[in-house]
């Protein structure tokens, strides 16, 4: 799995943010970053998790609940709780239930609940919560767009946001657009 350190480490060599220095970094001859650009990095890294998480590679886990009075609060599933995908009896039969903003309806009982959820916040000495599919390259192109934006470098913000979206796009298993191809003409 990656690391978030690793991702922090590879944004800020894409930017240039990274001072080389001595062994004062934790590493031998390694690159340091000032610890004011380290937490902006991770607050991108924040963002960018939760970007992919919506839209690229959802995060799906299952719990037990029991739902009594004919509800269950989304609070007691999970409180990064995005959507729920189905719910089950404990022997596997799907069962019928009724979204609400807060709640989930269903008959009294036992159910296995699948849900998405968006990963909580990240510290540096986390791992990623993404499968392996997803690797540091792509998070650190969103990361290093995202710092961009935040710090007014808009013409540069476009280069990374690019690089990301197709990173994005070949982790959805969509086919990469190419720019400004038209079909050819045909003369009848």
């Amino acid at each position: 799995m990656s690391s978030v350190s690793e991702v922090i480490d590879l944004a800020a060599h894409c930017l240039g943010l990274a001072q080389s220095g001595g062994s004062s970094g934790g590493q031998e001859g390694g690159a340091t970053i000032p610890d004011e650009e380290k937490n902006y990095l991770l607050r991108c890294v924040n963002l960018v998790a939760g970007d992919l998480a919506m839209h690229a590679v959802p995060l799906v886990k299952s719990k037990t609940v029991a739902v009594t009075q004919g509800f269950v609060m989304y609070a007691m599933i999970d409180k990064n709780l995005t959507e729920v995908v189905s719910l089950a009896t404990r022997q596997g039969k799907k069962a019928r239930f009724t979204p609400y903003s807060d709640r989930l309806l269903a008959e009294d009982g036992i159910y296995v609940v699948t849900y998405k959820y968006l990963p909580g916040t990240l510290t540096e000495e986390d791992d990623l919560p993404f499968p392996a599919a997803v690797g540091v390259k792509a998070v650190a192109y969103g990361v290093a767009c995202e710092y961009c934006i935040i710090s007014g470098r808009n013409n540069e913000a476009v280069k990374w946001q690019t690089l990301f979206l197709k990173e994005r796009e070949l982790l959805e298993d969509k086919k990469p657009q190419k720019a400004g191809v038209m079909p050819q003409r045909k003369w009848y």
